[in-house]
């Protein structure tokens, strides 16, 4: 949307036109300034160990959008408008459009966008739906934003994140733990109870826990992206990030042994 803001303000100013060619080339740029962008608010939100909750999470992705695609994107259509700008020559006998179809399309235009908010409305209301009541025996819960449900003791903590899209970013714990200051050390699959989850050491300091993630959707355990995404795609129940951390492994296994037995998210 900025790109075309950006064109139509030279085309405006300089009174010339692209062609086809030349606009494609400029929006590819565009498109690859949004994904430099974002891959670089990460590496930031990583570095600076920005939470989610914190005001500058928000500041720092809006700060990233103007350094890396509004400004790039104002001087690049610029140059492209100068060098290879057209100049624009109405053709003759063009009739503009009476106040009536103005009005028509304005009114299209509207509405367009009323059952476009209705229906980002209707999709985050459904993706902020949580899952079920999940109880484990000897735990506490705590329900968080965004459906998140935390279960905890004084030896495992696990979280359960739905993941409301089959296109949405699921949030591994490589990102969550590193923005809370730890790094991830012999991460690898391994077996549990028939079941392939992923497993490694989260060290800070001189402290070390013990972590392992998979997801699942109460019928379907998996550590594989593209399955759960193709099952999600087709229609399937909702799969939800379940993450396990513990003092040691063998504490970790049991507990992971112990969870896949009461299949959490049997109501999901």
């Amino acid at each position: 949307l900025t790109g075309v803001f950006a064109l139509a303000y030279q085309y405006r100013i300089r009174k010339v036109r692209l062609a086809f060619s030349k606009i494609l080339m400029f929006f590819l740029f565009v498109f690859s300034l949004d994904i430099l962008c974002n891959l670089l608010r990460i590496i930031i939100l990583v570095m600076f160990k920005i939470s989610p909750e914190n005001p500058m999470h928000q500041i720092a992705g809006l700060l990233c959008f103007c350094v890396y695609v509004i400004v790039p994107i104002y001087f690049l259509s610029q140059y492209v408008a100068a060098k290879a700008g057209r100049p624009f020559v109405p053709e003759s006998g063009t009739q503009t459009l009476s106040h009536i179809h103005k009005g028509v399309l304005i009114l299209l235009a509207i509405l367009i966008l009323l059952i476009g908010m209705d229906v980002n409305r209707n999709k985050n209301h459904e993706a902020t739906v949580q899952p079920a009541s999940v109880k484990l025996s000897g735990f506490r819960s705590d329900n968080m934003k965004d459906g998140v449900i935390k279960l905890y003791n004084d030896q495992v903590l696990v979280y359960i994140k739905p993941i409301p899209e089959f296109f949405t970013s699921e949030h591994t714990p490589l990102f969550c733990w590193k923005g809370s200051g730890y790094h991830f050390e012999g991460i690898r699959k391994t077996t549990v109870a028939c079941h392939e989850v992923y497993i490694g050491q989260l060290v800070k300091s001189k402290h070390k826990l013990y972590t392992a993630w998979w997801y699942s959707n109460g019928a379907i355990q998996t550590v594989d992206q593209f399955e759960w995404r193709i099952r999600m795609l087709k229609g399937e129940k909702r799969f939800s990030l379940i993450n396990v951390t513990a003092n040691d492994e063998a504490m970790l296994q049991e507990n992971i042994k112990c969870i896949l037995q009461e299949n959490l998210l049997s109501a999901n």
